[in-house]
């Protein structure tokens, strides 16, 4: 049998809201979570810039963030 460690986080990005950004569901008897819109709009737009531009070191820590976050996460439908 297999087990997966969770990721270690060692911040949340700065621009994460602190209420609204996940919402807690039963899935045929498992906890999920789900991330919200701005969750994943900021990841789109973040992921969009870097495509036509560099972005900036601040940015980047940022998107990094969020990346390791959406690991744990499912979108909302």
């Amino acid at each position: 049998m297999t087990t997966n460690l969770p990721i270690r986080l060692e911040r949340l990005p700065k621009t994460l809201p602190r209420e609204g950004s996940v919402r807690v569901e039963l899935a045929q008897g498992v906890m999920v979570f789900r991330a919200s819109r701005f969750f994943l709009e900021r990841i789109g737009i973040l992921t969009a810039k870097k495509n036509v531009a560099e972005l900036t070191s601040e940015e980047l820590q940022e998107l990094q963030d969020y990346e390791k976050l959406n690991n744990y996460l499912i979108p909302f439908f």
